[in-house]
């Protein structure tokens, strides 16, 4: 079992940031929310370079066993969409951080986003 996998019973769950690039971004803003939390000493578990909802679903499966949460900043609308509702299907608690970003900007320049990490 990796050290990873190893919780203390009164650990809070894992937060796992899921990326199709490295996971710095997403790491990054959840990292900066959990200080506003001192108290909360989650770990932060990036599974990066995700770009197969096969490989996206093992990590929810991961999640789920852990009853952990996962972030996500995948740009790669043609994965995101389906992980958000296998995420949802699954009973896994997901926070996207580009999806609404990316809408927003696509609208505003009525131009698409390029969708690569």
């Amino acid at each position: 079992m990796s050290p990873e996998k190893v919780r203390r019973k009164d650990a809070p769950p894992p937060i796992y940031v899921l990326s199709g690039g490295s996971g710095a971004s997403g790491r990054q803003i959840v990292e900066t929310a959990l200080a506003q939390f001192p108290e909360f000493r989650a770990p932060v578990v990036v599974r990066d370079r995700v770009h197969t909802l096969e490989r996206a679903e093992a990590v929810l499966t991961e999640a789920r066993a852990d009853g952990g949460a996962v972030v996500h900043t995948l740009v790669d609308a043609a994965l995101r969409k389906p992980f958000i509702r296998l995420a949802a299907k699954l009973g896994v608690a997901t926070i996207d951080l580009m999806g609404p970003l990316l809408e927003q900007l696509e609208a505003r320049s009525e131009a698409k986003p390029l969708g690569q990490p």
